[in-house]
């Protein structure tokens, strides 16, 4: 097809006859490696070094509500996949939500065990469903679906802080399994933006990678939020210098 031949001349005329090997991280998508499993040995020799997957959830219903229609099925084998193409020269990481509409707090606790034991996610996050309460409507320039449209997708709102999906889970319950997930000791980057700034504390790839079974991460974590509050007052001061 007309995008494999652009791909490849891209790849083949351009990228690979750089005078430097690049390396990059970045937002990935699973259903684009699920759809074309030839790309995944592209990115790897592309130079990515760490994929950021907004996979959300492992529940079906829940997923196709929101618009992540792969499935836990098709997200687990795609995942597979990729670390049999990437083993450890490219790290996965998974973003999930819970609270999400139609799924149920049982799903989310399998979810959070799944998490504890893969391999096949080097790192993930989770945040719960952010919704807008009414009375805040106003002051928000864009609102997400779920947000314009309570009914449609079973939220109801407790009282002015807290909504209640069609499962029961509310949001201050959402807002526990998102934290429960997040104490995962296996949980090491926070995000691909962390893996440039592990680098310039000359950190290696492999060092990186041993980051995950390192009880020393918090310290490492210390240090990173260090570098980036110096790098934001350079900036701050620039800013106000310029002016």
């Amino acid at each position: 097809s007309d995008v494999v031949l652009f791909r490849s001349i891209l790849y083949d005329k351009v990228w690979s006859k750089l005078p430097f090997k690049p390396e990059w991280t970045s937002y990935m998508r699973l259903d684009m490696f699920w759809s074309d499993p030839e790309s995944a040995e592209i990115v790897k020799q592309s130079g990515a070094r760490l994929g950021s997957f907004g996979i959300e959830t492992l529940h079906n219903k829940a997923g196709s509500k929101v618009g992540k229609g792969l499935g836990k099925e098709r997200i687990l084998e795609t995942l597979h996949r990729l670390k049999e193409v990437w083993k450890d020269e490219v790290l996965t990481f998974g973003f999930f939500i819970t609270g999400l509409p139609d799924e149920p707090e049982e799903s989310i606790i399998e979810t959070t065990e799944w998490l504890a034991k893969t391999n096949l996610l080097y790192s993930h996050y989770s945040n719960p469903l952010w919704v807008t309460p009414p009375d805040h409507k106003r002051f928000v320039r864009t609102l997400n679906n779920i947000s314009n449209n309570y009914d449609k997708f079973g939220i109801r709102w407790v009282d002015e802080t807290n909504w209640i999906n069609s499962q029961g889970v509310t949001f201050a319950r959402a807002s526990e399994l998102s934290a429960a997930i997040n104490s995962n000791p296996r949980r090491t980057v926070i995000n691909f933006s962390d893996y440039p700034e592990l680098q310039k504390m000359r950190f290696t790839h492999q060092e990186i990678v041993n980051l995950r079974n390192d009880p020393t991460m918090p310290q490492v974590r210390k240090r990173i939020d260090i570098i980036q509050n110096k790098i934001t007052k350079k900036l701050e001061k620039f800013l106000q210098t310029s002016v």
